[in-house]
């Protein structure tokens, strides 16, 4: 019977390959530096600390400042203010209809 022998071979990194823990923070630091709000958009709420607004659809009423947005919520008219990481961006249906 033949016993398998086990060689270890060392490799080395390949300087051209990107690790993803790299890459999930480089993308997390371009989400920081980057504002998407503009007034008069359709955002959904996604902050789970406040249930009774969460996946609600919202309109941005104005930009307070550059990751700041100030809300109206659609169904119920309440003003709320929050951070764009907290929000997300919805598209309309007439635009897929329009594509097609």
């Amino acid at each position: 019977m033949l016993e398998s022998a086990k060689v270890s071979k060392k490799v080395k990194p390949d300087p051209f390959s990107v690790e993803p823990q790299d890459n999930q923070k480089q993308n997390e630091e371009d989400e920081e530096e980057y504002s998407w709000i503009a007034e008069n958009i359709i955002v959904k709420i996604k902050d789970e600390s406040l249930p009774k607004y969460f996946n609600q659809k919202a309109k941005v009423i104005r930009v307070v400042e550059p990751f700041l947005a100030e809300l109206e919520v659609l169904n119920n008219k309440t003003k709320l203010q929050m951070d764009q990481q907290l929000l997300e961006t919805v598209i309309p249906v007439r635009f897929f209809i329009n594509l097609y």
